[in-house]
């Protein structure tokens, strides 16, 4: 009780919360339908972009895939830390398919990774293994390019994607 009481004379008065922000947003609505406790919901969806918000990146990091359609010299791209490999290839006009848009329904983003990066990478799911099966030209170091988020550990490595690329759907 004693935190519902300290919360509510913390939030801003309804009056200045409405003068503040626009009533017709949908995040403004739904704190006004919770009341106090969901007043804060409304401020935070009405900051400017990136004020008061910490970003998910760190920054950017160079490295190489290598395509055998588009690029079997290598392709140097640069990539913000946080995206993952599926979509920084196919910005980069490179041959990961992705049919599935990253939803784990096939194997068309599979990628071979240097073991030094592979070891470094989260552990795979469940899911993702059973799609990896489906993989053709499938190595100890594959992973699915949806499922792999760019770290500093992507800095200076290379990546392949395979020639046996085939969709299972």
């Amino acid at each position: 009780m004693r935190f519902t009481v300290q919360l509510a004379k913390r939030s801003l008065p309804l009056a200045q919360h409405v003068a503040r922000h626009a009533a017709g947003s949908p995040a403004f609505q739904l704190s006004a339908a919770l009341g106090a406790r969901g007043q804060w919901l409304a401020r935070s969806q009405a900051r400017p972009a990136g004020e008061g918000r910490r970003s998910m990146s760190g920054g950017t990091v160079t490295f190489t895939i290598f395509d055998p359609v588009m690029a079997p010299e290598g392709a140097t791209v640069t990539a913000k830390i946080g995206d993952n490999v599926l979509d920084v290839a196919q910005k980069h006009d490179l041959e990961l398919e992705g049919a599935c848009e990253g939803t784990l329904a096939c194997s068309t983003c599979h990628c071979i990774f240097p073991k030094e990066l592979f070891d470094k990478l989260p552990a795979m799911d469940e899911e993702e293994l059973d799609m990896l099966d489906l993989a053709g030209g499938l190595t100890d170091t594959s992973r699915l390019g949806c499922q792999v988020k760019i770290t500093e550990a992507f800095e200076g490595a290379s990546i392949k994607i395979p020639e046996e690329s085939y969709n299972m759907q």
